[in-house]
């Protein structure tokens, strides 16, 4: 769909849309504007639990942030500038902080786990890395 036939498609309908539809559509647009996240952590054996966690800790913090849909797409959509949706900003960006701290407190408990592996499997195999190099 070309973007005048989507302009006046959400003129027309949105009067006539249940809430539960508007939701959904501003619910994809404010994921949409919501940059995705995506990192990979290198941890070697020597590695410490604090360091660990406050770096995992840090990206989250600096990551996940509130996000708006951006007053460019509200003028667009002019039904979007109804409180409506604007609480219902409100509350995905609390889903997300929640999110957030479930985030952070998995940290605590795996990255543990995940460090001990790491350090019994990394000794191992550096000794068998000098072994096979000796050979």
């Amino acid at each position: 769909m070309s973007g005048m036939v989507a302009s006046r498609l959400y003129a027309l309908l949105p009067p006539l849309m249940p809430m539960g539809e508007k939701y959904d559509l501003t619910r994809s647009l404010w994921l949409h504007v919501c940059p995705p996240s995506h990192r990979v952590l290198r941890i070697g054996p020597d590695a410490g639990l604090p360091e660990i966690t406050q770096a995992i800790q840090n990206y989250i913090a600096e990551t996940v942030k509130g996000y708006f849909i951006h007053e460019g797409l509200t003028k667009r959509f002019q039904w979007l500038s109804g409180g409506d949706v604007n609480v219902q900003q409100q509350l995905l960006n609390h889903l997300m902080e929640i999110e957030k701290t479930a985030a952070v407190n998995a940290t605590a408990q795996h990255v543990p786990v995940f460090l001990k592996h790491i350090q019994a499997e990394g000794c191992k195999r550096c000794r068998e890395a000098l072994i096979a190099a000796a050979v």
